[in-house]
């Protein structure tokens, strides 16, 4: 991984999780609080106007998302995905080219039938991607990124991604729409491209929970450990769909965004990673 040339402050109101673990928090500043604070006032202006701000807080909460105008996205695929895989094939040619340009790619994410259709990255903390697209482009929305302190494929047992959840619907919006439980049964599935692999997703669990709880955990020394983490899952779940989990075996997936029940409230969605070798 390079070098973030940008590291947010430590302790500032875009801090996300330390080496401690949790998710990123949520933004308390309106927009131009935060450029007078974390940007040159050139790139604020630049980011101000190319995220539509009028305003707005940075999603949150219980407080108003980023309104995007739907400049700075990558054109790296078309929005939404279905089980066809024709978006999962654009998604692999535009996968090999991004990670020609930015070495922070790990790979593409889309979640069927909405949409979640989009390059995932990780950098050296969960600050850098929270304001640039997965091109490095200065934006409000983001990209969608996987948790600094994991493997890079995808090779630990719970794999945390984050993204906003913004009016606009886009990023990881469309994860609210899960604790509707029709919403959740009539999509159960997503795909998983990486640098070197594909993988079916199937979605088992969607819960709220707290941004620093053990949902978040990395470390997971014993089968007992990852037993203990699906019961928890199961326990908080608003929603669950049986499947035959082996914590021995099994991988997993949690998307993760910004809700409104309480304070720090995070809606996530789980799945099951299953590798099938090829779209």
């Amino acid at each position: 991984m390079r070098p973030n040339p940008h590291p947010l402050v430590e302790g500032s109101p875009l801090a996300g999780p330390g080496r401690d673990g949790g998710a990123p928090r949520r933004w308390r500043l309106t927009p131009r609080g935060l450029a007078r604070r974390l940007l040159a006032p050139g790139l604020a202006l630049a980011l101000a106007a190319a995220v539509g701000w009028s305003g707005a807080t940075a999603p949150g909460n219980g407080s108003p998302a980023v309104e995007s105008s739907g400049a700075g996205h990558p054109s790296a695929g078309p929005p939404g995905g279905s089980e066809t895989g024709e978006a999962a094939t654009v998604a692999g040619a535009d996968l090999a080219a991004l990670a020609s340009r930015n070495g922070d790619i790990r790979g593409w994410l889309t979640v069927f039938d909405t949409a979640i259709d989009y390059p995932v990255v990780q950098s050296v903390d969960n600050q850098y991607y929270l304001t640039r697209t997965a091109e490095g482009t200065p934006s409000g929305r983001g990209a969608i990124f996987l948790d600094f302190r994991q493997r890079p494929d995808f090779s630990d047992f719970n794999n945390v991604l984050y993204g906003h959840n913004l009016l606009s619907g886009e990023m990881f919006a469309p994860l609210i729409r899960f604790k509707d439980q029709a919403f959740f049964e009539a999509h159960p599935f997503g795909r998983l491209q990486t640098l070197g692999a594909w993988y079916r997703l199937e979605f088992f669990a969607v819960a709220v929970v707290a941004a620093t709880g053990d949902h978040y955990r990395q470390a997971f020394p014993s089968r007992g450990d990852r037993s203990d983490h699906l019961a928890r899952l199961r326990a908080d779940a608003i929603h669950w769909r049986p499947l035959d989990l082996d914590p021995g075996r099994d991988r997993l997936l949690l998307l993760s965004t910004c809700s409104d029940e309480f304070e720090d409230a995070r809606t996530v969605l789980v799945a099951r990673l299953a590798e099938t070798g090829e779209p």
